[in-house]
């Protein structure tokens, strides 16, 4: 049970930081220079390119790899979600902090679901150890 219960937040966690990818990539095809995903282009130095920049929302290329982008997702949702937040990726945009404060809200949620059947999960596990402790030496 413990085991699921891990699983559930590691698969929380990753819809999240897809969830916050999708977000910096359309308010980079927006235009909108301050976002997450442009700050961290400005870090790693891996300038997005527009290509067909007269369209509505242009086709981004270049950037850090995607590789780069996921884990600086799940990084950062795993931060949030745990109630750390470290701050060395931020929300900036509206969409973004929006997205933050749900994210807050379930990963809260879902951490004290977990600390509530933490003990239950625990206890039984160490009364299976005493029934078979106790079978072992009844004859």
């Amino acid at each position: 049970m413990l085991v699921l219960l891990i699983l559930v937040f590691i698969l929380f966690a990753h819809w999240f930081a897809c969830g916050w990818y999708s977000i910096g990539l359309s308010e980079i095809q927006s235009g909108i220079s301050y976002g997450w995903l442009t700050y961290l282009s400005n870090t790693t130095g891996d300038v997005f390119f527009f290509v067909n920049s007269t369209n509505v929302n242009p086709d981004v290329t270049g950037g850090p790899g995607k590789g780069m982008r996921y884990l600086t997702s799940l990084y950062f949702t795993l931060s949030c979600m745990t109630g750390v937040g470290f701050g060395n990726v931020a929300a900036n945009t509206e969409n973004e902090k929006l997205f933050s404060i749900f994210m807050m809200i379930i990963g809260g949620t879902k951490i004290a679901v977990s600390f509530w059947r933490f003990p239950s999960i625990s206890l039984n596990v160490i009364r299976k150890r005493q029934i078979n402790w106790i079978s072992m030496f009844s004859l």
